[in-house]
């Protein structure tokens, strides 16, 4: 491969759980491209968390929102091209390139090219565009429908059918399975000023993703096709393969065919169960949020379209043939960055990206201490949520005193499983099995490979490693847990029943109100006014502002927990939390709080900084004295931008998924929990660094060898 310097624009490193290509995209490329590459990441998100992971980005530019205008969009691509010049520009999201379609002419002036259709022909693919596009190709489409009313939204759910896809123009599609859940999307994405929201029916089959590049004569240069292997409740892929698939090929190539395109092309198709048609789901004129599976499949479709960029393609380097059966599953990763260089970006300043490291995104394996602790741990999965265990596992990795770090997993596709960088090795165990049934397994992986230290990570998992406790320790294996009735009373309908004190001090227990039907539920309202939310017993939070709104809430969480709901008083402002690790005499050893900047749908942190908040962490640390807590817990707070006073909202009686960020800024609960579960006196560092906690989403090649190992044998080694 000939090695060529230049410099690349990006777009698309935006969103949270559902991200932009952005970080795909920049991975490819620097994977792909055969010379040295200067990678540009541009974006209007306030904390653009994907383009700073280590070694990903040589410059970070905030550009201004698109809804702007495209003269302030254009000015702020000089403004970065003038610190750091790009000559190739690709967006990353449909909102982008409609907008640079617009100012290809006047960016090719100033040096910068790109590779798109028409306006016209983006306009074709815009999701509410769809249905006419397919009607006038004939083409088979799910029925789907715009919303032009979002209070209108669950009529016009319940006509169309379910399950169904919302799909707002700013971001990915969410499945839905009734009228509440529908309502509550629609509302969420309306929330976006100037979304366009479409319902479109689910069709059941298998799914394909199929990205293609078309050079500027409008042919496919490459096509690399995707098969979802595993969809989440969400109806997103966590899984998929590429395939080969020639009636899936032909079919992208006629859909390409009749576009009239230049560039890359995304196609979301379904062959229907029990036919061999396929029909057209979604169309984005952006290279894939998989892009490195291209990559490793053998067709970088991210290094092609560069290639046609600079008009180089002959001399890049990639196939145009995509190994089938190359697979990957959705993971995550995370860093830690200097507030200062946030701030810089906020400010609309260019700034540096983060220099290649190990021990944030991508740890090194810890060889340090061959004869330190060796420590298991569950809740390794990023499947629906992201299970606070890969962030425990990152923050050990980053301790000297650790030699070994084994993940125990549920499921075949847990994400961590298949990360050697955090795991040495990975054990399944029974999932919803009974207390005997998990302690004989974890004798057997003990007898297999010894450790010193369980640490549970999952809220239901709890209660029955609190009944095996002294029978895991008589085997040698010891935990930092509490009793179980320590357990219950930090739960949710304890802690919100009216039988603790409402003022703690440094905080207060919001009013709230138990309700176990739908007409109890109605009258709590009446009770406490609105706005209010409703709450499930373990998870979900939804918002309401009317009568109506408290009925869908009701219908929604009582169809999937157990009949009984939480309503509490709207409470309006920023979110804190307070991580801790208490000792075996129910004292706080170690307390970290955080203000989170961006909290996803599901409520994951996805980027937080530290603050100092002596009296709501003395507060916390009073409160779990009372309950008599031992080991992690993390509190959350809401603070009350009127009154500027704490309420706690929920206990997570386990360590919180952003934990790695302790480690980072230098205490390191996780290693800290260990010491103390051995009996160790533990000392923790003093968090003084100035650094923001990023989260973004990656891909995690697979191996079909490496899923036969877990499923089968039940153990993955990555020594």
């Amino acid at each position: 491969m000939v090695s060529i310097d230049t410099g690349v624009a990006l777009t698309g490193f935006s969103g949270l759980e559902s991200p932009g290509p952005g970080v795909s995209v920049a991975r490819a490329l620097r994977e792909g491209w055969g010379g040295d590459l200067i990678l540009t990441a541009l974006g209007g998100d306030p904390v653009l968390a994907g383009a700073w992971l280590p070694g990903l980005i040589d410059r970070i530019h905030r550009l201004p929102p698109t809804a702007g205008g495209e003269d302030a969009f254009f000015k702020a691509v000089l403004r970065a091209h003038g610190e750091s010049p790009f000559g190739a520009l690709i967006p990353g999201s449909g909102a982008d390139a409609r907008v640079v379609a617009r100012l290809k002419e006047r960016l090719h002036k100033r040096g910068i090219r790109t590779l798109l259709p028409s306006l016209e022909r983006l306009e074709i693919v815009r999701p509410e565009n769809l249905p006419r596009f397919l009607g006038g190709h004939r083409f088979s489409g799910p029925p789907s429908v715009a919303v032009t009313d979002p209070a209108d939204a669950a009529r016009q759910a319940d006509q169309l059918g379910y399950p169904l896809y919302v799909t707002c123009t700013s971001s990915e599609s969410r499945l839905v399975f009734n009228a509440a859940q529908a309502e509550l999307a629609v509302a969420r994405a309306a929330a976006d000023n100037g979304a366009r929201i479409v319902l479109r029916r689910q069709v059941a089959g298998e799914k394909f993703n199929i990205a293609m590049v078309a050079d500027r004569q409008g042919g496919c240069a490459a096509m690399v096709i995707r098969r979802s292997l595993v969809v989440n409740g969400e109806g997103r892929t966590v899984s998929g393969a590429v395939v080969e698939d020639p009636d899936v090929a032909s079919f992208a190539r006629d859909v390409l065919e009749v576009l009239d395109w230049q560039g890359p092309l995304e196609l979301v198709a379904v062959r229907a169960a029990g036919s061999k048609d396929l029909w057209l789901c979604d169309l984005r004129g952006h290279l894939p949020t998989w892009s490195m599976l291209c990559h490793w499949a053998g067709t970088n479709l991210a290094v092609l379209l560069l290639g046609h960029i600079l008009e180089i393609h002959d001399r890049t380097g990639t196939q145009t043939l995509a190994r089938a059966g190359t697979m990957y599953v959705r993971g995550i990763a995370e860093t830690a960055i200097p507030i200062e260089d946030l701030r810089d970006y906020r400010r609309r300043r260019g700034v540096k990206g983060r220099p290649a490291t190990n021990g944030a995104s991508r740890p090194a394996r810890n060889g340090a201490a061959p004869h330190g602790l060796k420590v298991a741990l569950t809740g390794i999965s990023s499947f629906d949520v992201i299970n606070p265990g890969l962030g425990v596992a990152r923050a050990l990795r980053t301790a000297d005193g650790i030699s070994q770090v084994y993940g125990l997993a549920y499921g075949t596709f847990d994400s961590g499983a298949y990360q050697g960088a955090l795991f040495d090795r990975c054990f399944n165990l029974p999932h919803g099995e009974s207390g005997d049934s998990l302690l004989e397994r974890l004798v057997e992986i003990h007898d297999a490979s010894p450790f010193d230290v369980l640490i549970p990570c999952l809220d239901g998992e709890l209660p029955l490693f609190i009944e095996l406790a002294n029978k895991l320790r008589e085997i040698g294996v010891h935990t930092l847990l509490p009793s179980g009735e320590s357990l219950e009373r930090r739960s949710k309908p304890n802690l919100f029943r009216g039988t603790l004190p409402s003022d703690w001090g440094g905080f207060a227990i919001p009013d709230s109100r138990i309700a176990k039907s739908e007409a109890q539920v109605l009258k709590a309202v009446r009770s406490l006014g609105l706005p209010a939310v409703v709450k499930g017993p373990v998870s979900h939070c939804i918002p309401i502002a009317s009568e109506a709104d408290a009925k869908s809430a009701w219908a929604q969480l009582s169809a999937s927990s157990p009949q009984e709901v939480i309503v509490q008083s709207h409470i309006v402002g920023p979110v804190y939390a307070v991580s801790v690790v208490c000792d075996a005499d129910h004292r706080v050893v170690s307390t970290l709080t955080i203000k989170k900047l961006a909290i996803c749908e599901r409520g994951s942190t996805w980027s937080a900084v530290r603050v100092e908040q002596p009296r709501l962490e003395a507060a916390f640390a009073e409160f779990l004295r009372s309950i008599e807590w031992v080991g992690p817990a993390e509190g959350e707070f809401m603070c009350d931008e009127v009154t500027d006073c704490f309420y706690l909202i929920e206990v997570n009686p386990r360590f919180t998924a952003w934990i790695y960020y302790s480690a980072a800024l230098g205490s390191n609960q996780p290693y800290l929990a260990a010491q103390l579960a051995m009996g160790k006196h533990a000392n923790p560092a003093a968090d003084d660094k100035a650094l923001v906690f990023l989260r973004s989403s990656e891909e995690i090649p697979l191996r079909a060898s490496h899923i036969a190992a877990l499923s089968t044998k039940g153990v993955l080694s990555h020594d």
